[in-house]
């Protein structure tokens, strides 16, 4: 989409529920074809909406009952509900700042726990839309500011937060990457300065990572978390908490909805341990995430 200074009025002003009810026999390229020659902003986003919303119900269903706006890669890369209300039941406190806002997800879910969260993306008009998703949304505690991480980390050194959140762009350059310094903000070049103002670092990361990468790469790192459906690995969480020297905790939580996890954290048994029940013989096929913990 190419920036015009009516973006914030066109998401405002168009009413989306009455276009997708209309339109919901149409799949995105029908619609462009029906208004071949007239490309403007509005309908490639429109039919942008019209390519996601059928599959939005599962993954973002408050946000699709509220109709919110969506682009492509912001819904690609965003959180699903279920996976952000996880997070935001795992923290609360104060001031939460989230590095890379994306479509939004997880400062929705996390607004319910934290009394301001601080929300950045270098896009503008993403952000213009955010805002009024959260307006959708009845969400009024998240400052949205167009700002990059690494410009708003150099001027934050006054602040302080109860948490700093990271969902790195894995795709900066349409090139898939799980390593730490290959994504967008690059974490391990920010970790100095936000040990200094964040109490911890939540990161999420490919599903795709070695989690003794993480563990060789994070400095302070407290827990690992390994997180998925009823069928496969959706997201892998990295807490930082500067200042912890312990050993790292893996634990992998499989949900079936917001409010039913299944949480198993892998434990070394001792000698002792092993040889003190009857040994039998098994056929075990556990869940990837037991495998990826």
């Amino acid at each position: 989409m190419n920036s015009t200074g009516n973006f914030d009025n066109l998401v405002q002003d168009f009413d989306l529920n009455q276009f997708l009810t209309q339109n919901k026999h149409l799949d995105a390229e029908s619609y462009l074809l029906r208004h071949k020659g007239n490309t403007n902003q509005l309908n490639w986003l429109l039919a942008e909406q019209l390519k996601i919303y059928p599959k939005a119900s599962h993954k973002l269903p408050q946000f699709v009952k509220h109709h919110c706006w969506f682009t492509s890669k912001s819904y690609e890369q965003s959180s699903s509900e279920s996976s952000a209300i996880f997070k935001s039941t795992r923290f609360k406190g104060g001031k939460l700042l989230d590095l890379s806002g994306g479509l939004g997800v997880d400062d929705w879910a996390f607004s319910k726990t934290f009394e301001l969260i601080i929300s950045l993306d270098p896009n503008t008009e993403l952000n213009q839309m955010v805002r009024w998703n959260n307006h959708l949304l009845g969400v009024h505690n998240i400052q949205r500011i167009d700002n990059t991480a690494e410009a708003f980390m150099a001027e934050a050194q006054q602040h302080q937060f109860d948490l700093v959140y990271l969902d790195a762009d894995r795709r900066p350059e349409e090139k898939r990457s799980w390593f730490l310094d290959q994504v967008q903000p690059n974490y391990l070049e920010l970790a100095a300065p936000l040990h200094k103002i964040g109490k911890q670092i939540l990161l999420k990361v490919s599903p795709m990572v070695d989690l003794s990468y993480l563990k060789e790469s994070m400095q302070y790192l407290k827990e690992i978390w390994v997180l998925g459906d009823a069928k496969e690995v959706k997201e892998v969480l990295a807490l930082v908490e500067p200042g912890y020297q312990g050993l790292v905790q893996t634990e992998a939580i499989i949900w079936n909805n917001p409010d039913n996890y299944l949480s198993y954290t892998p434990a070394l048994k001792t000698e002792d341990d092993r040889h003190s029940q009857e040994e039998y013989v098994y056929f075990f096929e556990p869940h990837p995430v037991v495998i990826k913990a």
